[in-house]
């Protein structure tokens, strides 16, 4: 007789690259975290290269528990890419191409579940009939499939410490890195660090040491009430931290250097003067966005590594 097996939950994620990877087989399998997942290139590309790449990953027990470890797939694969100098668009779990109803019905009388290919990551109960959606992409510049498997699985074995902020900064960089304006990949580098430098600010004893100051403002007798509550609410006002001086601090709450700093300052005030129609020429936009990227690049990963 044989026994009845409750299905279990999948996680497949689909994702691209801003470099096509050779991978000779058309599916290749990788340890981590106690579990095996499949890396596959597009069944359509040949071994010489795809950038459209899912990886698969079976036999969760709970859909939470395949929620979580796709979260962590994700942000590691996004930390595992800059550490590359690789873009990554992870997509926003999403699917990319349409199904027809009866397209579905037909094949469901069959056997057959089809699904949409989701951009992302997509959880599903696995019952072993589903079939999903391909398309193609092209390739041309590739890097070494070996080198970066290698990466995502050191990378998810340090990324459950990372917090959300951190992962979101690392999305962030992904998108950069693949982003084909210079503009684009500069703008989406610095706001991976103001996103990682919001929040913060003020230490502790500054803030208490600001709350004091503002505190004797609204008690001082020598001001009629109202006039020493103005200065109360300019004290509170004046006092807040610019993106700059948030960064700032962020950078050396990282143990970032000075000179780390003078960097990231002259990048955001170049960026300034795109806004303003200060850096007309094409060379100029590709420097900074080199720049850009660079020193971002470097807060971030030290965000992550602390």
């Amino acid at each position: 007789m044989v026994q009845y097996q409750a299905p279990t939950f999948s996680v497949r994620f689909r994702f691209r690259l801003s470099t096509p990877v050779p991978l000779e087989e058309e599916t290749v399998r990788i340890a981590i975290a106690g579990r095996e997942i499949e890396l596959s290139r597009d069944a359509e590309k040949t071994p010489a290269g795809s950038d459209w790449f899912t990886i698969n990953a079976h036999s969760f027990v709970t859909e939470r528990e395949a929620q979580a470890f796709a979260r962590d797939l994700k942000a590691a694969m996004t930390l595992a890419g800059i550490r590359r100098n690789l873009g990554i668009d992870a997509g926003d779990d999403r699917a990319s191409t349409g199904l027809g109803k009866k397209l579905i019905d037909d094949l469901a009388d069959k056997g057959i579940a089809l699904k949409p290919n989701v951009h992302g990551i997509e959880v599903y109960l696995r019952r072993g009939n589903e079939q999903f959606i391909s398309f193609s992409a092209n390739a041309t510049v590739h890097m070494q499939a070996k080198a970066f498997s290698a990466e995502i699985k050191a990378a998810f074995s340090e990324i459950e410490r990372v917090g959300d902020r951190e992962r979101s900064a690392l999305e962030l960089m992904a998108l950069a890195n693949i982003a084909s304006h210079p503009l684009a990949r500069a703008s989406l580098s610095l706001a991976a660090v103001e996103l990682l430098s919001s929040g913060g600010g003020w230490t502790d004893p500054q803030k208490q040491l600001l709350k004091r100051l503002q505190q004797e403002a609204l008690n001082d007798s020598s001001l009629p009430p109202a006039e020493a509550a103005l200065v109360g609410d300019s004290i509170g006002r004046a006092f807040r931290l610019s993106i700059r001086q948030s960064v700032k601090a962020k950078m050396a709450e990282l143990g970032l250097s000075e000179e780390d700093w003078r960097e990231f300052d002259g990048v955001y005030g170049l960026r300034s003067k795109v806004f303003h129609g200060g850096l007309p020429s094409a060379s100029a936009y590709q420097d900074l966005s080199r720049r850009a990227v660079t020193i971002c690049t470097k807060i971030v990963e030290a965000a992550t590594t602390c």
